[in-house]
């Protein structure tokens, strides 16, 4: 007798459909596990500090160009050249 059935047989279909739906459904559970275990720690926002704000400014209007510096160097200038004199540290 020959099996004249051509295709898939309906177990193998249920237990296809079962192995998708078991899978769905752990990673539709591990999603949302994760997005509220992630609501449970609190979210610091670190305060901006900004290490030039007591900085001088250097502008030089004959090039049209400023900078700033920190405020324990010495800028001088005179009519031929300027330079910048700054404290002996380890930069």
């Amino acid at each position: 007798m020959k099996n004249s059935n051509k295709g898939i047989s309906p177990i193998v279909i249920i237990l296809i459909a079962s192995g998708v739906l078991i899978l769905a459904g752990g990673g539709w559970y591990l999603y949302h596990t994760n997005i509220k275990s992630n609501d449970k720690i609190p979210i610091q926002n670190p305060q901006m500090v900004d290490e030039t704000a007591n900085w001088k400014i250097y502008r030089n209007d004959t090039y049209g160009f400023s900078f700033r510096y920190p405020s324990n160097w010495f800028i001088r200038e005179s009519s031929n050249k300027t330079s910048v004199d700054f404290p002996n540290q380890n930069l």
